[in-house]
């Protein structure tokens, strides 16, 4: 998959979710953090990191290594915890950033995501996702 359109596909995640939780909670900044914790929680949960280990850009080169293996995402639930915990701090601080320039809380939720996931590329964070947590099956 091509990196813009992960950005894309991350951003509208990002969105449905913020869509959800917004009808519950009122506090942007509590909105936000949930967004990010519950984008990577759910993200385990429903297989869309395995689907990354089997099918995203930054796993390429290691399912090249290997023959036409399978992976699967797996995270010890302490390590995934802190790693939600994280993903929603994340949201606030760029969500605090993004906020000051577009007034509309979705297109900046989706600008969250998409950024988010352009950053984590940037800074090496898919890479150690496929390393650490994709294990061959």
């Amino acid at each position: 998959m091509h990196y813009l359109a992960e950005s894309i596909f991350v951003g509208l995640y990002s969105c449905i979710i913020f869509l959800l939780i917004s009808q519950i909670f009122t506090n942007y900044t509590w909105i936000l953090f949930c967004t990010g914790f519950l984008k990577h929680f759910s993200g385990y949960v429903f297989g869309i990191q395995t689907y990354y280990c089997n099918h995203g850009l930054a796993c390429s080169n290691r399912r090249e290594q290997k023959e036409k293996s399978k992976y699967e995402a797996k995270i010890p639930d302490d390590r995934l915890l802190i790693e939600c915990i994280l993903e929603g701090i994340g949201y606030i601080v760029l969500g605090s950033f993004f906020i000051l320039f577009i007034k509309n809380n979705l297109l900046a939720d989706f600008c969250i995501g998409a950024s988010m996931h352009i950053l984590a590329e940037i800074f090496g964070i898919h890479r150690y996702f496929c390393e650490t947590h994709c294990i061959m099956v």
